[in-house]
């Protein structure tokens, strides 16, 4: 099957030469574009196995904007196809790292070389993180998943060997049914995170009303004593599929071990060109001496364990996550959203 490339060129007679190469080389060439907004639109559209990007365009998006914006919403390999070899223009370029950098004017040989070590390293590449979240998913389900299971079960046989005895004390009996009641929930939601889980890698990434999530993760971990403040409006988030498990596991933690904690407030603002989604709740905080090893897979049978995981849900999803909350004033959890992964509305995309 021919490898199919996008042609990002806007002279118009130097991408007909390009597309009349390609051909003649057994390539499919599914479309050009003139300007950056184009050429992300019609990456999204026809996902191409790799597109030629020359770097000066017309419109307010260069080639170099437009490539980092498809490498993160896409991740499709770009080459550049350029007569820019200034060393401003160089570092700009090699910033969004990709697949190959040719001088205009360039002979056929050139190009079609250039195009097939771009495809082999996206081919190894993408192989080699396939790998990896396999590793990920046998580790952590292994350690974190059913572990939780196994501990869960125990203190269920627990409080029904309780109630053999205590029934028919009702007042007793009703509490330990109601305890039942919330492991059997908790169970459920690590059997429908083991299932998500599987399909880690096998999907792209999507977008998320935030809002729906924090009302999940709320009725999945939150227990009736603690308020959830949710201040996060019609924002969307586009990520991996798994990102609706980040919620349930912070609040999980918070409930745990957050002592006296009676409200958590999920927020988001604008923090430059990039978002800050902020989880934050007023118990008794994290020491600072747990702070350096919080996301630690070391961590896994303490207080850390479910946060090991939710540090890795947003790397695959390109975020990161840091706690910036005081001892004795509550944990706060701040997520860095890029600017091209959140709108604040439907159909509204960030600035």
């Amino acid at each position: 099957m021919a490898s199919r490339i996008l042609i990002v060129e806007d002279e118009v007679v130097i991408a007909m030469e390009i597309e009349s190469l390609l051909q003649q080389m057994g390539y499919e060439v599914v479309g050009q574009a003139v300007r950056g907004e184009e050429a992300v639109e019609l990456a999204g559209q026809s996902r191409p196995d790799l597109i030629l990007m020359d770097i000066r365009l017309k419109g307010e998006m260069d080639g170099i904007a437009a490539a980092e914006r498809i490498g993160r919403l896409f991740r499709i390999p770009v080459v550049f196809l350029t007569a820019h070899s200034d060393k401003g223009t160089l570092d700009r370029a090699m910033n969004v790292q990709p697949y190959g950098y040719l001088l205009k004017p360039f002979r056929k040989n050139d190009l079609y070389t250039s195009i097939e070590i771009a495809l082999y390293k996206h081919r190894a590449l993408s192989a080699e993180q396939g790998l990896q979240r396999e590793l990920f998913k046998l580790h952590v389900i292994d350690h974190v998943t059913q572990y939780d299971i196994y501990n869960k079960i125990l203190a269920l046989s627990g409080y029904l060997e309780l109630l053999r005895e205590e029934v028919p004390a009702g007042g007793a009996a009703g509490d330990h049914l109601a305890k039942i009641h919330d492991l059997l929930r908790s169970i459920d939601h690590q059997i429908k995170f083991e299932e998500s889980y599987q399909k880690l890698g096998n999907q792209g990434p999507e977008w998320h009303r935030v809002s729906g999530l924090v009302d999940e993760g709320r009725r999945a971990a939150v227990p009736p004593t603690v308020t959830v403040d949710d201040q996060t409006g019609a924002l969307g988030i586009h990520a991996d599929p798994l990102f609706a498990q980040v919620f349930p596991r912070i609040f999980e933690n918070s409930a745990k071990h957050g002592g006296r904690v009676s409200m958590i407030r999920v927020s988001f603002r604008k923090d430059g060109p990039a978002g800050l989604l902020v989880i934050e709740d007023d118990g008794v905080g994290i020491p600072q001496e747990q702070k350096d090893h919080l996301f630690s897979k070391d961590l896994l049978r303490t207080k850390g364990k479910g946060l090991f995981l939710v540090e890795e849900i947003l790397r695959i999803s390109g975020m990161t996550i840091r706690e910036t909350g005081e001892e004795g004033r509550g944990a706060r959890f701040e997520i860095a959203v890029p600017g091209e992964q959140y709108r604040l509305g439907d159909g509204e995309a960030a600035p």
